[in-house]
């Protein structure tokens, strides 16, 4: 069997210019705390208040952007917080930030209505649409910060956008880029102008392409032992609800008894938001806010006599199910016993074409191996040597 590794990574070109913004914002972060101003939770689709700081005298005045989301790619869904630190600004000073690349159009709210929104919560800052992506935003005197919040939006990629094509699934990325305004401009601080993030999205297809199925973490339980049931759903991104049917298959010999939470139970519990379920029907409904693959976990009761617990999925309403059924063993799973084999190979007919270039082993020779405890011999030869002649 031969096995081949494939390594791949995306190098976030933004996050070496931006001088690691993760490590900005929580550096941002420990001065706010030390300060004596909490960290702000915002919520998706909120714009943060601003708060005013009183930042270190070893930071040269200027605006600085930083961001809070650590990690060079983002899922639909996801909010992230870009954040314009300003430290003693003249009033009347002017900086332009910019909202860019494939992945600028897939947020819920537009870039511009975002910023407009957080600017006016900072007496005396305003701020004007230089175009569809790049505001210019005339500061208030003083140190504060302006925290833009953006959710990723959940709709599909339209066409064969990718910024990634050697990564699987569709990536897009995303830029936002701080500069100064042609005139009146506040200091941009260097290393801290640029942010570069990834969208991350499922293989794109259409409904049809959509590949279901159903698989479990272990072969065997025994008494008290766990098993996870997952089922997946790639190469289609989803964009309404669709449903699903599972159910305990009729070859089952063991049911709900022999668990502690029964099916039903144990799928209503991990639904919680991510998924709707029938127990009556055993219908499962998915939406663009299911994370797949969707998860549940069954724990056996007392297990006496072995029994197989089997489940099936079926009647998808789109695409087709790959792997419809998994099951598991309550109690011990016997293999049958076996011996390994050792092998020999013979070199013969491999070599060259024609009469007296190779010779294949005798029965002497297959006697000789057999005597030295190996139970397979190979014997490798070329085509031509084996065809007939004519």
């Amino acid at each position: 069997m031969f096995c081949r590794i494939a390594f791949w990574g995306i190098i976030s070109i933004g996050a070496v210019l931006d001088n690691d913004p993760a490590a900005a914002a929580a550096s941002a972060s420990g001065n706010a705390r030390k300060l004596g101003n909490p960290e702000i939770a915002v919520g998706a689709g909120e714009i943060a208040s601003p708060r005013q700081v009183a930042d270190a005298a070893a930071r040269p005045d200027g605006v600085r952007l930083t961001t809070t989301w650590p990690a060079p790619t983002m899922n639909q869904g996801d909010t992230i917080m870009t954040t314009l630190d300003v430290r003693n600004a003249a009033a009347g000073q002017k900086i332009r930030i910019q909202n860019s690349n494939h992945g600028a159009g897939h947020f819920t709210t537009d870039f511009g209505a975002g910023v407009r929104a957080a600017v006016a919560t900072v007496p005396g800052v305003t701020c004007t649409q230089i175009n569809a992506q790049q505001m210019e935003i005339t500061l208030a005197a003083g140190t504060y910060t302006i925290p833009i919040t953006q959710t990723v939006s959940r709709q599909p990629v339209a066409g064969s956008a990718d910024d990634a094509p050697w990564a699987p699934g569709t990536q897009l990325q995303v830029d936002w880029l701080l500069s100064m305004a042609p005139s009146n401009a506040a200091p941009v601080e260097r290393g801290y102008a640029v942010i570069s993030r990834w969208i991350a999205y499922t293989q794109q297809g259409t409904a049809a392409d959509a590949r279901w199925s159903l698989l479990r973490s272990a072969p065997n339980i025994g008494t008290g032992g766990t098993v996870t049931f997952e089922i997946g759903m790639t190469n289609y991104a989803l964009s309404s609800e669709v449903t699903l049917h599972i159910a305990v298959d009729a070859a089952s010999t063991a049911g709900d008894a022999d668990f502690t939470r029964g099916l039903n139970a144990s799928i209503a519990a991990a639904a919680n938001g991510k998924a709707g379920f029938d127990p009556h029907t055993g219908a499962l409904t998915f939406g663009p806010e299911t994370v797949f693959p969707f998860t549940f976990a069954m724990t056996a009761g007392a297990v006496g006599a072995s029994k197989d617990y089997i489940l099936d999925i079926r009647d998808s309403q789109i695409g087709r199910i790959d792997v419809a059924q998994a099951g598991v063993r309550l109690g011990s799973l016997a293999l049958p016993s076996m011996t390994p084999l050792l092998g020999f190979n013979e070199a013969s007919g491999e070599f060259g074409i024609g009469i007296y270039k190779y010779i294949y082993p005798g029965k002497d020779r297959f006697g000789w191996v057999a005597a030295q405890g190996f139970g397979i011999i190979r014997v490798p030869f070329l085509f031509q040597n084996i065809q007939a002649a004519s």
